[in-house]
């Protein structure tokens, strides 16, 4: 059974990537 809270974590988890991923994306852009 999943939690809740897992469920969040991962999302951030998630979040987190892919403002890693945009932030070396703009730096390859510039």
């Amino acid at each position: 059974m999943f939690q809740e809270k897992d469920i969040e974590n991962g999302d951030l988890n998630t979040i987190e990537r892919q403002a890693s991923f945009m932030k070396e994306v703009k730096a390859h852009i510039r």
